[in-house]
């Protein structure tokens, strides 16, 4: 074969067809659209703009984005996709707060802040509650528990109506969303006073999972096994403020 004509048919593979042109690419898709979600953060009673608030997008597809407030109480976040999400904004001596946004267009929202009371001590009743073995089951007044804290750490022990008192030593998961309710965990140990001649008691502890807020306090043990061998299940106190 004449080398002229073993060139032209190389060329000709190269470039896909003789006589004709390149295929070209596909456009490319344009880049998803974004959006940017401003808003002030502000003293809820004076309105006073609150400078320095760390605002965080919590989840969703913005998980982690964050800036803070200028000092007109001013925040912008840029580049945001669409889609729901959770809000938190923090700021020194406040409540934490929270915003549920569904993102689909620029956003403006307005941020009062709270301020944080400064613990949980004080006095506190409600009832407990707790499911014998055989028979219905009971609850029973708490008319008074001083309850205590210590940075992250809540405890009290206190006599509900009847032979029932109980103590319980908790630790609060954040303190600082404690006004939109916070899980508590700890340990609860129940007494019962029993009734005889002398002053025989019976004890039995439990872990336990509950919540707390500035106003109301509850925790639940499923299983509460005492070493005299009683054993209740659901065992429940809940405690709501007085002072």
């Amino acid at each position: 074969m004449p080398f002229s004509r073993v060139a032209v048919i190389v060329f000709c593979l190269t470039t896909v067809a003789c006589g004709g042109s390149a295929p070209t690419a596909p456009p490319a898709a344009p880049p998803p659209a974004t959006f940017t979600l401003s808003g002030r953060v502000s003293d809820v009673t004076s309105g006073t703009a609150l400078a320095g608030a760390t605002v965080t997008i919590i989840d969703g597809a913005n998980l982690d984005r964050t800036t803070l407030s200028d000092s007109g109480g001013a925040f912008r976040l840029t580049g945001l996709t669409a889609g729901g999400f959770t809000l938190r904004v923090r700021a020194d001596g406040y409540d934490a707060a929270f915003r549920g946004i569904t993102f689909v267009a620029d956003t403006a929202i307005d941020v009062p802040m709270t301020r944080a009371r400064q613990t949980l001590a004080g006095t506190w009743t409600g009832t407990l509650s707790l499911a014998p073995t055989t028979g219905p089951p009971l609850a029973v007044d708490v008319p008074q528990a001083a309850v205590q804290q210590s940075g992250s750490s809540v405890s009290s022990s206190f006599n509900a109506a009847g032979p029932y008192q109980v103590r319980f030593e908790g630790t609060i998961q954040d303190q600082s969303s404690i006004a939109a309710g916070t899980p508590l965990t700890g340990t609860m140990t129940i007494t019962i006073n029993m009734a005889g001649r002398g002053p025989l008691t019976c004890t039995g502890t439990s872990a336990f999972t509950g919540a707390v807020t500035w106003t109301t306090m509850t925790a639940t043990a499923p299983r509460v096994a005492f070493e005299c061998g009683i054993v209740y299940s659901n065992v429940r106190f809940a405690l709501e403020r007085q002072q």
